[in-house]
């Protein structure tokens, strides 16, 4: 295999190692190769794989660090032109499957390429998850991000709710599946600051399409990409089902008392 897929086979092999290293070394590597090859690779390589929980710890690291690291800032502009440009769009489909395996990270991919309307989308398929501890923890990383320098020009364009309707539906249901708490409050705070005049000539049906959705480059078919992601999420949702059947089933087991020991006569 490549030395790429010999790197994620030592992480899954050492798990320890991923938490521990993974984002050091990923951003090495993205500062001595092209950024573009390597995440492209690794998402090839993630969705190749069966190890479901292997997956989605790589993607949240991988996501962690495409947001975060200044030597990533040329790959999250060319995804900002996914709904304008063949170039972003590209990249985009080539990163989103294997995305669909950490549904937050996802959704923070939707909001990086301005997808306003399949990332409101993801958020009405996230209620039918399990939203375990780790998921609101997710939740909560993903609202510090929106505060964070990296989507400052997303929250520009919520000055024009009118025009980014899309954008504001996918933030409030964001807050709605968040728990009463302190990203709750956070994200609360930010919407409350979108102009009310905006906001009444969206109830009142003056919403103009979203920026950069009048042309959607050819390749794009969010009908498609809401397949994807619902079948990946299908087998997590079977695996967790195998997975509880068989502590079941052991559980049942030893509740089977011994059998009887005859004495010999």
């Amino acid at each position: 295999g490549t030395a790429l897929g010999k790197l994620v086979d030592r992480f899954a092999e050492r798990r320890e190692l991923l938490e521990a290293r993974a984002p050091l070394i990923l951003r090495q590597l993205s500062s001595l190769l092209q950024p573009r090859r390597v995440y492209c690779e690794l998402a090839t390589i993630i969705g190749r794989s069966d190890d479901l929980p292997f997956c989605a710890l790589m993607v949240q690291t991988l996501n962690g660090i495409l947001h975060t690291s200044p030597a990533l800032s040329g790959l999250r502009d060319v995804l900002r032109t996914t709904m304008s440009c063949k170039e972003g769009a590209a990249l985009f489909l080539d990163l989103y499957p294997a995305w669909c395996h950490s549904p937050v990270a996802a959704l923070s991919l939707c909001l990086l390429a301005q997808a306003y309307e399949h990332a409101s989308e993801l958020i009405v398929i996230f209620s039918t998850l399990e939203l375990t501890v780790d998921f609101l923890l997710q939740l909560d990383r993903l609202v510090q991000l929106v505060e964070s320098p990296v989507f400052a020009y997303m929250r520009l364009q919520l000055l024009e709710p009118e025009r980014h309707h899309y954008l504001v539906k996918a933030l409030y249901g964001l807050l709605m599946l968040l728990p009463q708490s302190a990203a709750f409050q956070t994200l609360q705070q930010r919407l409350s600051a979108v102009p009310q005049l905006g906001l009444l000539r969206l109830n009142l049906g003056y919403s103009k399409r979203d920026a950069g959705q009048q042309k959607l480059p050819r390749q794009l078919d969010f009908a498609a990409l809401l397949r994807t992601f619902e079948s990946v999420q299908a087998r997590y949702r079977e695996q967790s089902q195998s997975s509880q059947e068989r502590e079941r089933l052991d559980i049942a087991m030893q509740d089977v008392p011994p059998p009887p020991t005859t004495e010999p006569s």
